[in-house]
């Protein structure tokens, strides 16, 4: 009768607790209740992820309607994110509430299963989530693990930015924009293929916002091929730019040198041209003078 007692309260003040509260229960219909979950479950972004919850329950043959809830943030009173019972020995479960559409209910409630799956993860579902069973009778009881499941929300290594600032007096350098879960790391090297060191690539990496991380490397002095690295436990990028330094005079001189260069092209050009002219004007004159040779011939005839 005390285990009857206790069960009958909690249908009013929500969800029992985990084995911490079990403890209070008398009886052997207490000792029966217990929700088996993971406390973290990690995955990509972009991806789908199966979060587990299993039950056991009191009663050998429940044949009434079984709620299930999920909750996010907090156990209890957090904001219920999906939401489905199953009816009768039916082994579906109808949806009642799914909060953006991306959950389903994975796991079979008649079997002890409220393993629920989530499509299309972001960073923004990293979060603590509990799951609750709720058996309709004379018991009303309800039972949620107060614990919860955290999940992680991990995302290779990318880079995302790359660039070349400055020139002149201030001299350039390079910016390189990575993001990741958790935050890459993010290294140059030289022309030479070496690993700048520390000192060499500038200041302390830089969180720009959450899941990206900027570097910047400075003072670049030699021409050629910077490589920006970023890498994390899930992955790793790389990209880079090339610097080639150009001076004013130097300029000048590429300036001259084309100029000439184009000059004595269009000599040659009209050198040429005037040769084919001379020549088609030479053919011409010795046509003519073979026509009238041929003219005078015909009249000494007659």
């Amino acid at each position: 009768m005390n285990a009857l007692f206790i069960l009958l309260y909690t249908h009013f003040v929500g969800c029992l607790a985990d084995d911490i509260s079990l403890a209070k229960l008398t009886g052997s219909h207490a000792d029966s209740w217990s929700m088996n979950v993971p406390s973290e479950v990690t995955v990509l972004v972009g991806h789908s992820v199966v979060l587990p919850c299993t039950f056991t329950h009191p009663y050998r043959h429940h044949h009434g309607t079984i709620l299930v809830t999920w909750r996010l943030g907090r156990t209890f009173n957090g904001t219920v994110v999906f939401q489905c019972s199953s009816h009768n020995s039916s082994d579906g479960c109808e949806p009642l509430l799914n909060q953006g559409h991306r959950y389903q209910l994975v796991g079979n409630p008649r079997a002890h299963d409220l393993s629920l799956r989530l499509d299309n993860v972001t960073f923004q579902d990293a979060n603590k989530y509990f799951c609750c069973v709720e058996l309709s009778g004379p018991l009303g009881a309800k039972f949620e693990n107060k614990m919860g499941i955290q999940l992680l929300v991990a995302a290779p290594a990318q880079i995302v930015d790359l660039s070349v600032l400055g020139g002149g007096a201030a001299g350039y350098s390079a910016l390189c924009r990575a993001e990741g879960e958790p935050l890459p790391s993010i290294s140059w090297t030289g022309p030479h293929g070496d690993r700048l060191r520390l000192e060499e690539a500038g200041p302390s990496q830089l969180t720009l916002r959450q899941h990206q991380t900027t570097r910047e490397l400075q003072n670049l002095s030699q021409d050629g091929r910077y490589t920006c690295m970023a890498s994390n436990a899930y992955g790793s990028d790389r990209a880079a730019v090339y610097l080639v330094h150009h001076t004013h005079g130097g300029g000048s001189s590429a300036l001259l040198l084309m100029w000439i260069s184009l000059g004595a092209k269009l000599v040659i050009f009209l050198l040429l041209l005037g040769a084919l002219v001379w020549l088609q004007i030479r053919d011409n004159t010795k046509h003519e003078g073979s026509i009238r040779l041929q003219q005078s011939s015909s009249y000494e005839n007659i």
